[in-house]
């Protein structure tokens, strides 16, 4: 069995086995890079990525599940969506384009 990377920390009650969601947080890390998410800048993802209960899990692993089949859709649209999605600015991130 692996060592965990980056779901060691967390707590999930999700019938997910831990391996598997480890997948999908490595997910999170190649879309926003491990330093971006570990960043204490108040931003809604970073905060999520700090914490480690079960809410906190649940959503990340929705966004990583969302990033890894939007992905396989239009990597170029997704990546441009990630990028967005880092911003610090309130109109970008409670109201992203879909163009």
């Amino acid at each position: 069995m692996p060592e965990l990377q980056y779901f060691k920390r967390r707590r999930s009650s999700s019938n997910i086995g831990n391996e598997e969601m480890d997948k999908f947080f490595k997910v999170l890390v190649d879309a926003y890079s491990e330093e971006w998410l570990c960043k204490k800048d108040g931003h809604p993802i970073q905060e999520l990525w700090e914490r480690s209960d079960e809410l906190s899990t649940a959503e990340l692993y929705t966004l990583a599940s969302s990033i890894k089949t939007m992905s396989a859709i239009d990597s170029a649209w997704t990546k441009d969506q990630v990028d967005k999605s880092k911003s610090n600015d309130k109109k970008i991130v409670k109201a992203p384009s879909l163009r």
